[in-house]
């Protein structure tokens, strides 16, 4: 975390330094790593839903989760410029299409292919948050564009949450970040060497209890 920036930065300079670290992990071995420890979470295991995110620009690579848990349902985000997000199923990884950003989504093309809005969130679902920067407090810093952010508050303004799990190497992972009213935690920061469970609020009691390793 030496090469990092102080988190007194703006987050359009963290963001900055923080892409021009990752770039320079080794990040297929870490994302072996971090996803072995997601494994070890029972709330990851036992969550029949698994909604989580296409790796662009050097993320953590969490793809060999799908293949190693095919009992569950997998959903991946549908983002579109000046819209807000959406997850559809995802049966097969290798059946994508492309996205904006750089991003791949699923095809979609079932008639039983309903997207899953804030709303349709179940508390025994488990959503991985893609991001630049983590700190140990559970927030993240994102690219900027705000999806994630809607999603959740949405979720949150409808009653809804679920297991929030961010994934992060330890080198981006910061003691602490910049903070908007809409935040909110994960329930677990997952990184190549720990499983950091986050004590956050009632929801979030909820979510870290169900993720008990």
């Amino acid at each position: 975390m030496s090469d990092l920036p102080s988190a007194n930065l703006s987050k359009a300079a963290l963001r900055k330094h923080a892409l021009n670290r990752r770039e320079q992990l080794p990040i297929s071995r870490l994302s072996e790593q971090i996803g072995q420890q997601i494994m070890g979470l029972a709330g990851f295991r036992s969550a029949p839903r698994i909604f989580f995110y296409y790796p662009i620009r050097n993320e953590v690579d969490l793809r060999p989760l799908f293949h190693q848990c095919p009992d569950k349902e997998w959903f991946l985000p549908v983002v579109r410029p000046e819209q807000n997000m959406h997850f559809l199923p995802c049966p097969d990884i290798d059946q994508l299409r492309s996205g904006p950003y750089g991003t791949l989504e699923p095809v979609g093309q079932k008639s039983t292919d309903r997207p899953v809005l804030p709303p349709d969130l179940r508390p025994d679902d488990c959503l991985i948050l893609p991001g630049l920067l983590f700190d140990r407090q559970g927030f993240r810093l994102g690219y900027g564009k705000g999806y994630y952010d809607r999603f959740l508050e949405a979720a949150r303004q409808a009653g809804r949450h679920c297991l929030l799990l961010g994934a992060v190497p330890e080198d981006l992972l910061l003691d602490s970040l910049p903070q908007d009213p809409w935040d909110q935690p994960a329930h677990w920061i997952v990184t190549e060497r720990e499983a950091l469970a986050i004590p956050t609020t009632p929801a979030g009691e909820s979510g870290q209890a169900s993720g008990q390793r």
